[in-house]
């Protein structure tokens, strides 16, 4: 009876049902003991397998009769599940999908206070800019996000650069009359541009410019990663803040 039991249980995958009937046929083998301690050891012996044997086809028997008449619901097997979520998975890439949003990112910012208190400064926390110049002599500019002149954004301002946020894209440094500060910066990606990277040069350009070659297209934002790994063409990870910009190289 319990290999009966435990065979309805694999096979129809409905483990509720298969126990109850182990546990009726349990139940009917401890009466026919209890019955059979009256009889001889011979007799009890067979009465007790009589009555496991009736019970197991009854119980057995039921619970199929159950299953062909509709009495109980067959559970989809595993196979039937991997092919629906397949589908599923196919309709969610036929469905239209919305642009992903580069201006908002979780833990952008480090210290999100800055906003704030560096609001009037010439670096404030939040702004976007043009870094510009070379490599020895750069220059930053607050312009609108939205500008074609826009390449990075500040992120957070320290007296130097080795206190930035260790996945900066990039820092500008400024030692003048009015201080020493710096400005920490991420690369300022916007849906329908692109941005050419070189060493000491960052462009905000068409994607379609043929005149500047390997340039960045943003297609999607990765949260709470460290890597690029699932990026299609690579990216851009930031490990300490978790999340991934991912970038397709235009010709």
């Amino acid at each position: 009876m319990a290999a009966l039991a435990i065979a309805d249980m694999i096979w129809w995958r409905r483990a509720g049902q298969g126990i109850w009937w182990f546990l009726v046929a349990a139940l009917a083998v401890a009466a026919a003991w209890l019955l059979a301690t009256r009889i001889s050891h011979t007799g009890r012996r067979a009465l007790a397998a009589g009555v496991v044997t009736i019970v197991a086809a009854v119980a057995v028997g039921a619970d199929y009769l159950a299953i062909s008449q509709g009495w109980l619901v067959r559970q989809t097997t595993d196979k039937e599940i991997a092919a629906a979520w397949e589908q599923a998975w196919k309709d969610v890439d036929k469905a239209p999908q919305a642009p992903p949003d580069f201006t908002i990112l979780p833990r952008q910012y480090p210290d999100p206070a800055q906003k704030v208190s560096t609001a009037d400064t010439a670096a404030p926390v939040g702004a976007c800019a043009q870094l510009g110049g070379t490599t020895a002599h750069s220059t930053l500019s607050v312009v609108p996000c939205d500008s074609e002149r826009s390449n990075v954004k500040i992120i957070q301002q320290v007296s130097h650069p080795r206190e930035c946020v260790r996945d900066a894209d990039q820092s500008y440094y400024h030692n003048g009359p009015d201080g020493q500060w710096t400005a920490c910066l991420d690369y300022a990606w916007q849906t329908s541009r692109c941005l050419a990277i070189s060493p000491g040069k960052i462009i905000n350009v068409a994607c379609d410019d043929p005149a500047i070659p390997n340039k960045e297209k943003p297609v999607r934002v990765f949260r709470n990663v460290n890597h690029t790994h699932d990026c299609t063409e690579g990216g851009f990870a930031h490990p300490v803040r978790l999340y991934t910009i991912c970038t397709e190289t235009q010709p």
